[in-house]
C-alpha cells in the first residue's frame, strides 16, 4: 500500500488552467505561512486519495510527497466516489506490478 494519487486530473480540478477559482486563495487554505505545505490536498472524487492537480504542482514540496517518491510508494489510482462506481487500479512508481481490487462495500445488516 503506497501514497495514493488520482491518475488523472479531474474535469472540474481547481488547478486546471482554465479554473475560473481563485488557486492561490484554495492554497493558502493548506500551506502553512512558515513550513510550506504540511499535507496535501484530497481528491473532490475520494475520501482518501490526493489530488492530481496539487501533486502535478507541489510532489517536491510536503514531506509524505517527497518520501513516497523517493521510497516509491506513489500509487497512481483511478478513484470516483461522485461517478456511478469506483474503480481503483494502482501502480507503484518504479514497479511494473500492477494491482486492481474491486471497491469494498461495507453493509450493515439491519436487525430486525
Amino acid at each position: 500500500m503506497g501514497f495514493k494519487v488520482q491518475a488523472k486530473m479531474c474535469s472540474s480540478c481547481i488547478y486546471r488552467p482554465d479554473s475560473p477559482l481563485d488557486l492561490k486563495k484554495l492554497e493558502d487554505q493548506v500551506r502553512d505561512k512558515y513550513v510550506g505545505f504540511k499535507g496535501h490536498r484530497i481528491c473532490h472524487h475520494s475520501t482518501d486519495v490526493c489530488c492530481r492537480g496539487f501533486w502535478n504542482e507541489h510532489k517536491d514540496k510536503f514531506p509524505l510527497g517527497q518520501i513516497a517518491q523517493r521510497l516509491g510508494f506513489v500509487e497512481f489510482v483511478k478513484v470516483d466516489t461522485i461517478g456511478e462506481g469506483t474503480e481503483k487500479r494502482g501502480t507503484r512508481k518504479g514497479s511494473a506490478k500492477t494491482r486492481s481490487s474491486s471497491p469494498s462495500s461495507k453493509k450493515r445488516s439491519s436487525g430486525s
